[in-house]
C-alpha cells in the first residue's frame, strides 16, 4: 500500500493531481488517496505516516511551508512535492528536503513526466532488501538497513543491528 496525500486549498487541483497520478504507467491499485483542503486538516492526520505528500505552498491559515515544517517532524523519509503557482523558493523551502517544486502552470506533458518520476521515485523508496539468516532452527528476515555490522566467527558470523520499528536489537 503506498499512501499519497494531496493538499491543496483548490479541489479542482487536487482532482486533477489525482487523476493524472491514476494515468501514469507505474500506477496500481495499491495506491491510497487523501484529500486535504486545508494546511491544518493535513496536520491533523500526520500519524498516517504517508509515502508521498504534495503540497500547495500558498493555502489559507496554515500554507505548504508550515505544513511541511510539521510535517518532517514526524516523517523524514516521505517524499515532499511543493506544487504552487507562484514561484518563490525560499532557503527555509529547502530545509524540508522536497524532491520536486511543480508549478501548476506546466504543461499537462511537462506534469505527467515530473509525476512519473515521483511515483517511481516513491516506490523505489518503499522497496527494502531483506537477508534470510537462520538462527537457531528458524529462518529470519533482517532489513538491510537494520544491520549496524557484522562480525566473523569461527563457522559463520554474528549479525548486529539495531530495529528502528521495534526499538529492540537482535
Amino acid at each position: 500500500m503506498y499512501k499519497i496525500a494531496i493538499c491543496d486549498d483548490d479541489c479542482q487541483y487536487v482532482k486533477y493531481l489525482e487523476d493524472l497520478i491514476k494515468t501514469t504507467p507505474v500506477y496500481s491499485d495499491s495506491f491510497i488517496f487523501y484529500r486535504y483542503y486545508s494546511g491544518e486538516k493535513f496536520l491533523e492526520n500526520l500519524s498516517l505516516d504517508f509515502d508521498l505528500v504534495f503540497l500547495d505552498m500558498q493555502m489559507g491559515h496554515v500554507n505548504g511551508i508550515t505544513a511541511a515544517l510539521n510535517f518532517r517532524k514526524y516523517n523524514e523519509e516521505s517524499i515532499l512535492v511543493f506544487c504552487t503557482g507562484v514561484q518563490l523558493p525560499k532557503p527555509e523551502f529547502f530545509d524540508v528536503q522536497p524532491f520536486r517544486y511543480l508549478m501548476k502552470s506546466y504543461t499537462e506533458e511537462k506534469l505527467k513526466k515530473e509525476i512519473e518520476i515521483i511515483i517511481s521515485k516513491m516506490i523505489d523508496n518503499k522497496k527494502e532488501i531483506f537477508i534470510i539468516v537462520p538462527n537457531d532452527g528458524k529462518m529470519n528476515k533482517i532489513s538491510i538497513n537494520e544491520i549496524t555490522y557484522i562480525s566473523n566467527l569461527k563457522r559463520g558470523c554474528l549479525i548486529h543491528g539495531f530495529s528502528k520499528k521495534n526499538n529492540q536489537c537482535y
